[in-house]
Parts: C-alpha cells; sequence; structure tokens
C-alpha cells in the first residue's frame, strides 16, 4: 500500500476535527460528540445559529429587512428586557435546526473522507500497477529498489497534491453549508409561533434560480403565497431543480430568496430602522 491504515486513520481524525470546529463555532455543539455532552451550556451562549434564529423572530416586530441592521448588542438587550420573548417552543425549534445544521456537518465530514479515501485508493491502485512492473522488469536488484524508491517519493507528491485539491474544493463546500443553514435558522425564526394558517411569500433575487422565480413568482411576477400549514417541512434535499417545493429555509444551496409573510409590510415600505442608542 502507498499509505499505511494508521496514516489513512489519522487522515480521517483530521477531517473529524476541522468538521468538529465548525460544528462548535456554528451551534456551540460537536457534530459527533453525545448530545448530553454537546448541551452543555448551549443556551448561554450566542452563536450563530442562535443569532440567526432570535433576528428571524425579532423580524416579526420590525420586518425581516430591518431585523438584518440589528446589530447583537441591540438582539441581547431586546432578548433581556423581554421585549423579544423566546418560549419554550423556540427553544425547541432551535434544537431541532441545530440538529438538523449537526447532521448536515457530518454528511459533509462523511463526503470529504470518502472524497480522499477515493483519491488515495486511486493512487494506491497506480503504485501496485508500478510494483507488479517492476516485479517482472527488473526484480529486486538494488538499482530497481532505488529507483522504486524515487518513484514512490514521486506517488506520495501527486497524491499529496490531490489531497489538498479535495480539501480546498471541500472547504469551498463548507462555507455554502454555513451559508445555507444560517438562512434556514433565520427564516424558521421568522416563521416560529407563527399561525399556519398564514400566509408567506418569497422574493427572489435577479439572478436568482430559474426554478426559484417559477416557484416565488406569478406569470405577471406578483409573489405566490403559500400558508404556512402547507409548506412546513418540505425539503428539496436530494431532490432535481424540477421537482424543487416552496420550502421554510433555502430553497437549494446558496439561496438568497428573502421570505416574508403576507402580514408583514413589504420591504419598500418598512419604516427606516432605527439603531438603539444603547447598542
Amino acid at each position: 500500500m502507498l499509505l499505511n491504515t494508521t496514516t489513512e486513520q489519522n487522515i480521517d481524525a483530521i477531517v473529524d476535527a476541522s468538521v468538529s470546529q465548525y460544528g462548535m463555532l456554528l451551534t456551540g455543539r460537536d457534530p459527533f460528540a453525545h448530545p448530553a455532552i454537546g448541551d452543555q451550556g448551549e443556551d448561554s451562549i450566542m452563536t450563530p445559529t442562535k443569532r440567526s434564529f432570535l433576528l428571524g423572530k425579532y423580524s416579526q416586530q420590525v420586518g425581516i429587512q430591518n431585523a438584518k441592521q440589528v446589530t447583537d448588542a441591540h438582539l441581547m438587550h431586546a432578548v433581556t428586557t423581554g421585549q423579544l420573548q423566546v418560549t419554550e417552543g423556540d427553544a425547541a425549534l432551535m434544537q431541532s435546526a441545530n440538529e438538523r445544521t449537526l447532521r448536515a456537518l457530518r454528511r459533509k465530514a462523511d463526503d470529504w473522507k470518502k472524497q480522499i479515501r477515493d483519491v488515495v485508493d486511486e493512487a494506491d491502485s497506480l503504485w501496485q500497477g508500478i510494483l507488479a512492473q517492476a516485479a517482472v522488469g527488473i526484480g529486486a536488484t538494488l538499482v530497481g529498489a532505488g529507483a522504486l524508491g524515487v518513484q514512490r517519493s514521486g506517488a506520495l507528491d501527486t497524491l499529496a497534491s490531490r489531497v489538498q485539491g479535495t480539501d480546498e474544493g471541500v472547504m469551498g463546500g463548507m462555507d455554502t453549508l454555513v451559508q445555507t443553514e444560517l438562512a434556514g435558522h433565520l427564516q424558521l425564526g421568522q416563521i416560529s409561533g407563527v399561525d399556519q394558517d398564514e400566509y408567506v411569500y418569497k422574493v427572489p433575487r435577479i439572478v436568482a434560480e430559474r426554478y426559484c422565480k417559477l416557484l416565488h413568482l406569478e406569470d405577471d411576477g406578483s409573489y405566490k403565497r403559500y400558508r404556512l400549514a402547507d409548506v412546513l417541512g418540505n425539503s428539496n434535499y436530494g431532490l432535481p431543480a424540477s421537482a424543487w417545493d416552496f420550502t421554510i429555509g433555502p430553497v437549494h444551496p446558496h439561496c438568497y430568496c428573502i421570505l416574508y409573510r403576507e402580514v408583514e409590510m413589504a420591504a419598500d415600505d418598512q419604516p427606516e430602522y432605527q439603531a438603539d442608542p444603547r447598542g
């Protein structure tokens, strides 16, 4: 083998450690830790996922466009003074959303390790072919062994370069995962505790996916309204674009369509946000 078993296990451990850092930064929990351990202190930490959810919840009072301008200090002031009430239902929904994010991170880790294993297996297969040719052509001579050493060093350099390329691709995808998950937490906060008979809609960007526009816009350009009860729980995970549904949360990775409740003022009509002088 080009790499020994211990080295491959070390690669897996490095991947898990990297993904664990993302989990701790995003949710305050390790994706691979037992929930009883990971939950300790979670409620007292203003993690990015919690902040996104609370901003979504706060938007029920000030509008989603204004909520996006709220500072951390103002948000915490709203929570501590009771201006923003966080109910048991909110807490349960936040925990459920965090579990979804942690599952997504675990899937990312599994995919990352599989990509690296595929690269390693391909490199090992090529190395075995080189060994087989050497055995037939030159035998186990001293010159042959020296040449093989040089070839092995070259094969390891090539493998390291390909693994690095895999890592860079995965890390780019991790940025997409983070953005998508935070947008999901924000939109869950927007509808937390809201009457399920209310109607919601989304405003797509000009450069939005074609299928997003089909989901969100009528033929005349007006916004399609969806009854909240009819779309809760919808997911497009693993589905082709042609089968996408309206979702609470991004329709697809890196989706920037903005969720509105029908009872909320349109973005252009919302009053300008005034920051609290206390921060």
